[in-house]
């Protein structure tokens, strides 16, 4: 059956604040193997959201994906959530910095991925909404050394990691023209050295902050752009330092260490997106019981500026109906909100 309000019409009706019956929801996982190829990504993105008619589409390429024409060599080595893990890094040197080149996004293995982009877009239709994640600088700088020498490249190094920055900056730049080419609707800026365990408050400000801005900015004729705060106890000092930025949606993860959706919305203006837990077991049981788990985070949650998402990516053994399950409790009326719309 049709549903009355769906896609773009939820998704900007629930960003604008409107209170409703139901919640948009979006989920998303990677694809092992099938992401190495534009094509073969675009089609399952399409076939992932025609399974499960979600409200937009987000494609998830491998983290690598930006940073392969530089020279890294990755593989997948059966990781349950599909990501993959780097054999040959770039960076051995602070010097080498210095000599990352221009990249081309229409070129290399980078503008293979953009295809992805290309096909899910002329594959659905324009009402929902498509978005590609891209990695935020640092976080490719981070793969490019890793993170023991990004550390000691950082704290030995600054001028160098500053030309790094700038130069992957700049090539990031262009991928996103190239994909606001594409028609897409927005992309999935994706951060993940906002936390303890990736940068200092002070060093993410310093070093990361400025292309999150040159990123989000080229961004900014997107209406639908989703900056996601990967990880445990992320940053919220950082909030302010994003807000005014072209981004629709803050999403993050419902780990123990982080704040719950409630206070995020008191802080940020716009939109604010999790799920259950990435690590969550539930994921490898029933689907009455994922049901249960996501009505648990729905009650805490739903409401105006709230989207359902992933917690991050969803594990390979989540199944059609774990997934179905969570798309159905996003879908089912709250009562509650009926009450307090309904005349």
């Amino acid at each position: 059956m049709p549903r009355k309000l769906a896609y773009r019409e939820l998704l900007m009706a629930t960003l604008a604040g409107d209170a409703l019956p139901v919640t948009p929801v979006s989920l998303w996982l990677h694809h092992p193997g099938l992401d190495q190829d534009g094509e073969t990504l675009g089609r399952a993105s399409v076939e992932f959201q025609r399974a499960f008619d979600l409200d937009f589409s987000k494609i998830t390429p491998a983290s690598t994906y930006q940073v392969r024409d530089y020279g890294l060599t990755d593989t997948w080595d059966g990781d349950h959530f599909g990501r993959r893990t780097v054999v040959g890094r770039v960076v051995a040197q602070a010097d080498d910095l210095w000599a990352l080149p221009d990249l081309n996004p229409q070129a290399g293995f980078v503008g293979g991925l953009l295809r992805a982009a290309v096909v899910t877009r002329r594959s659905l239709p324009r009402a929902i909404p498509v978005l590609m994640t891209v990695f935020n600088p640092v976080f490719q700088l981070g793969l490019l050394a890793g993170a023991e020498l990004f550390a000691a490249l950082l704290r030995d190094f600054p001028a160098q990691v500053r030309a790094g920055l700038g130069q992957i900056t700049a090539n990031t730049l262009r991928l996103i023209a190239a994909l606001v080419d594409t028609g897409i609707d927005g992309i999935y800026f994706a951060t993940q050295h906002a936390q303890p365990t990736g940068l200092s408050l002070a060093d993410y400000r310093e070093y990361a902050l400025p292309g999150d801005r040159a990123c989000l900015a080229a961004a900014a004729a997107l209406p639908c752009n989703v900056l996601h705060v990967h990880g445990a106890a992320v940053y919220t000092d950082l909030l302010g330092d994003w807000a005014g930025l072209p981004v629709a949606i803050l999403h993050y993860d419902t780990q123990a260490d982080n704040p719950p959706p409630a206070f995020l919305t008191r802080c940020w203006p716009g939109g604010i997106s999790t799920g259950l837990s990435h690590t969550h077991a539930v994921f490898a049981e029933s689907a009455a019981r994922v049901a249960a788990a996501t009505g648990r985070l729905l009650a805490e949650c739903r409401g105006p500026r709230f989207v359902l998402g992933a917690g991050c990516a969803l594990p390979l053994v989540a199944g059609t109906a774990q997934i179905a399950a969570i798309v159905d409790a996003a879908r089912s009326p709250s009562p509650a909100v009926w009450r307090a719309t309904t005349p």
